[in-house]
């Protein structure tokens, strides 16, 4: 079925994002229904065109496409961001997180050139020094 956009979104800069979350315990339906029904507001608002939510045991993957700002799913239902574990606060922040944003994946965010061989080793360096709970690894 052909989408058209409204005339107001034409000139609109898609911002996609992902993020990684792991529940806690079990979330009931109810948690998810209500996660949905604020994506479909965010939707109806023109803040997003499409959002995703996947989940895999007791990980979730939440994919959107936000238009003309990144579109985060922390504090959109808070019943689900109090279901999830909190990750280790980002660099430069006080706070834990219930969603750590993800590496882009999109075919079009290939760098132009290759990673200098450094990359690598400082990431692994970070990942040491800065390490994510257990919980986070299964």
């Amino acid at each position: 079925m052909p989408c058209t956009l409204p005339a107001s979104l034409a000139d609109a800069a898609v911002c996609r994002s992902s993020f990684h979350a792991v529940l806690g315990g079990e979330a009931g339906e109810a948690v998810f229904a209500d996660f949905s029904a604020a994506l479909q507001k965010a939707q109806a608002e023109g803040r997003i065109l499409t959002a995703s939510l996947f989940r895999y045991e007791n990980h979730l993957f939440f994919y959107a496409e936000g238009l003309n700002r990144p579109f985060t799913p922390q504090g959109l239902c808070p019943a689900l961001d109090a279901a999830l574990l909190p990750w280790p606060p980002a660099l430069g922040e006080a706070a834990p997180r219930p969603w750590a944003a993800m590496q882009p994946y999109f075919y079009h965010d290939v760098p132009a050139a290759p990673p200098r061989p450094h990359c690598a080793a400082a990431a692994r360096q970070l990942v040491q020094l800065y390490g994510a709970s257990p919980a986070h690894c299964y």
